[in-house]
């Protein structure tokens, strides 16, 4: 396997999957090192939030307006008042305690490295 593949897979194991937006949002670059024939593959993931969820993000407040969506798709709240409840308690914790990371392509490296023994 393939480290964008098993960087994929980890997405879903890490349940950091939403709307998708995460998974769509990567893609592999080869780069032309030189005349000589030779590519370095490059794997980038866009969204905005790639990089909060492989590395984790300080404590910062987050409008309970953008968390609703999210409580409603992941918790399933359909009233309106009880998601923004919930999500203005989210937007607190994250306030407090920042987001815990959950590495995806860090972990793939390091599983096709240590599967091959080298890249």
């Amino acid at each position: 396997m393939g480290i964008h593949t098993k960087s994929q897979e980890n997405i879903l194991i890490n349940h950091s999957v939403d709307t998708g937006k995460l998974l769509q949002s990567s893609r592999v670059e080869f780069v032309e090192l030189g005349e000589n024939g030779t590519y370095r593959a490059e794997i980038i993931y866009w969204a905005p939030y790639a990089d909060a969820i492989e590395y984790g993000s300080p404590p910062h407040w987050i409008p309970p307006s953008e968390l609703e969506g999210w409580v409603r798709r992941k918790i399933g709240e359909k009233d309106r008042k009880k998601a923004l409840g919930i999500a203005f308690a989210i937007a607190n914790t994250i306030a407090k305690n920042g987001v815990e990371p959950k590495p995806y392509f860090r972990s793939a490296f390091e599983s096709v490295l240590n599967q091959r023994g080298s890249l």
